[in-house]
């Protein structure tokens, strides 16, 4: 201990606790902050289009070809979910004929080929996910009832970036 520092803990009385402050090597010098990590991409909210949307009708539109395609036409797209989220909507619906009336059941059993569905065509739903494409809403994954193809599953979603809240599940 330095000769000065000895004489001012003699006259203070510390002794001890000076004599360890002055022979402790200097503390280290604290690490740079670092930078905080970027947030995460915000999810974009998820919405139920207005009845009178220009968002509603186009997707219930968008949609109707594919459902053709299954029943032959014409078809109406009687939504019963519908939620969009950012480009990306999502539609459950019934196929339907004019004035909503149900699927006949030959035009059933020729697209649905009856091997073990539990849907009927009074309850038939099909499922969409579509994606907005240069202001047009285009079909990216279709379910037809009884298809066995899943367009809510979590693997869907990830692939897409989609949040589980467009299909339904979540908060």
């Amino acid at each position: 201990m330095k000769p000065s520092l000895l004489v001012a803990a003699i006259c203070l009385g510390t002794t001890g606790a000076l004599a360890q402050v002055a022979t402790d090597p200097a503390p280290a010098p604290a690490p740079p902050p670092q930078a905080a990590a970027p947030a995460p991409a915000a999810t974009p909210e998820v919405v139920v289009p207005a009845l009178d949307s220009p968002d509603r009708a186009a997707i219930l539109e968008a949609a109707r070809p594919p459902a053709e395609a299954v029943f032959g036409k014409p078809i109406e797209v009687i939504d019963r979910a519908l939620r969009i989220s950012g480009d990306w909507a999502y539609l459950a619906f019934r196929p339907a004929r004019a004035r909503a009336d149900f699927i006949k059941y030959r035009d059933w059993a020729r697209a649905v080929r009856l091997k073990g569905c539990d849907q009927q065509p009074d309850t038939a739903t099909m499922e969409e996910l579509l994606h907005k494409v240069n202001g047009r809403w285009v079909p990216d994954l279709v379910s037809p009832p009884c298809s066995g193809v899943s367009v809510t599953s979590d693997e869907v979603l990830k692939q897409r970036g989609l949040p589980p809240q467009l299909v339904g599940r979540g908060k």
